[in-house]
């Protein structure tokens, strides 16, 4: 018998007695939920500062690229509200999105602070949604950086994001 028949027969039989395609029972495995993974990030920012005058003193305007678990390469964009208070700034967004080459998105919450005086960033976050495979995903975890502010309005830095997801 030659392999062409073989094929044919093999492909018939899984056919009829249902048996999954090593390319299907790999489509099914990333289908499912994950609970509870490592998830981690690093997002090299830019950041441009500009005076709100409601509630924020300052709004900063937060674009970036970085590398994400579970998403790959990512671009990052964000709207902050920034409190000074002395030599640390205090930040907080409810709006901050990453977007991975497919388009799926994850969305974050985060506060933390920033020290002007060495450029330290500690915070946390909170994955409150997002879409396509990410559609309902939840975690968290902490948020270390740094940010160099020498130049304001406009500052750079870095962001390193590590913690848990659920999808």
């Amino acid at each position: 018998m030659n392999s062409r028949k073989i094929l044919a027969l093999a492909a018939a039989a899984a056919a009829v007695f249902g048996i999954a395609s090593v390319s299907n029972v790999a489509s099914a495995q990333a289908a499912k939920p994950q609970a509870g993974v490592p998830f981690s990030a690093t997002i090299n920012i830019t950041e441009e500062l500009s005076p709100d005058g409601t509630l924020c003193p300052l709004v900063g305007t937060i674009s970036g690229t970085g590398i994400a678990t579970q998403l790959g390469r990512v671009a990052v964009r964000s709207m902050d509200c920034v409190q000074p208070r002395g030599a640390t700034f205090t930040f907080s967004s409810l709006q901050v999105v990453l977007t991975a080459a497919n388009g799926d998105q994850i969305f974050v919450n985060y506060l933390g602070t920033l020290n002007t005086l060495t450029g330290a960033i500690q915070g946390t976050y909170t994955i409150a949604d997002g879409t396509g495979r990410f559609d309902h995903a939840t975690g968290g975890g902490t948020m270390v950086g740094s940010e160099d502010i020498s130049g304001f309005p406009r500052a750079a830095g870095q962001l390193e994001l590590k913690g848990t997801i659920s999808y």
